[in-house]
């Protein structure tokens, strides 16, 4: 399930720090059921060594300019929120319908709509756009035993296992299919059009 998330200050400019994916995820935490929040928060999904929380969003996508450190976004605003979990979602909609209102550190927001988008029809090979960055990595161990980590670039093949590793373990620990789980097997995943801005 999808929703997204439409929303607009009085004087029609919002300010927030230049990475701001932490400001996204307290407005969701914040406006959810609590019982469902603290275990979303605390506990999450366990697979290994892992905790996944299942659900995710895209960047605020709106006008805006960057000035040094922060980014002000002018008029309407919007954000896009999936999980496979409909009962987070369907909470965050309830919250949000009954405040009117979204708050974002001292700036209140007013909420112009809530919508639940379509899902999508998806047979055979798709393109997609991500509504917000991928970034993957392991983290190693240099010759001198000390941790590094290596972001992995869209150009390289380990890029393409990486990310359909992590679908896999996601997939388990949703107690999906365990020899096929949603397709996987055999599914590819090829970068179409990265620059070097978007890196």
């Amino acid at each position: 399930m999808r929703i997204t998330v439409e929303f607009a200050t009085g004087d029609g400019r919002l300010t927030l720090p230049l990475h701001y994916n932490g400001e996204i995820q307290g407005l969701i935490y914040r406006h959810l059921d609590w019982a469902i929040s603290s275990r979303l928060h605390d506990e999450g999904i366990s697979f290994g060594k892992r905790q996944f929380r299942f659900f995710t969003f895209s960047r605020i996508v709106g006008k805006y300019c960057i000035v040094g450190k922060q980014i002000e976004f002018t008029g309407p605003a919007q954000i896009h929120i999936g999980s496979v979990h409909e009962e987070i979602l369907e909470s965050l909609v309830k919250h949000l319908l009954a405040s009117g209102m979204i708050r974002w550190g001292e700036k209140q927001c007013e909420l112009l709509r809530v919508e639940v988008e379509e899902r999508p029809k998806i047979n055979g090979p798709v393109r997609v756009k991500t509504l917000s960055p991928i970034t993957t990595y392991s983290t190693l161990t240099t010759g001198d035993d000390r941790k590094k980590t290596y972001y992995y670039s869209p150009t390289e093949r380990d890029w393409e296992i990486q990310l359909l590793a992590n679908l896999w373990r996601k997939s388990q620990a949703l107690g999906w299919d365990q020899k096929d789980p949603k397709g996987l097997d055999g599914a590819r995943i090829k970068p179409i059009r990265v620059e070097k801005k978007d890196m």
